[in-house]
């Protein structure tokens, strides 16, 4: 098993404070339609300018639980961005209202 930051070896996760950012900028990473503001958390499309031709711009946040699982919806016919808050924590307004200003 990968060494983790827990003492007890069972998670994949190198600091709990970081899990939620290292997680949305991995996906980022492998999805190359996807941009991700790290300071944020917000994740969203990056062709913003045609989508907002072509479809209603939409976004969605919330906790970041098991996974911060919103920010899998975002692309095209789906979510424009998303944002998310630590883990079992919403975001807040601040980062709500950031992430409605991009869309």
């Amino acid at each position: 098993m990968a060494s983790s930051g827990s003492s007890d070896g069972k998670h994949f996760i190198t600091d709990p404070k970081t899990l939620v950012k290292n997680s949305l900028c991995g996906l980022a990473i492998a999805n190359p339609h996807l941009s991700f503001d790290e300071q944020q958390k917000v994740t969203f499309t990056k062709d913003l300018a045609d989508l907002r031709k072509k479809q209603v711009t939409l976004f969605c946040g919330g906790g970041s639980g098991h996974e911060p699982a919103h920010a899998g919806f975002v692309g095209y016919g789906m979510l424009t961005a998303a944002v998310s808050g630590h883990v079992f924590a919403s975001p807040t307004s601040s980062q709500v209202l950031s992430c409605l200003r991009r869309v």
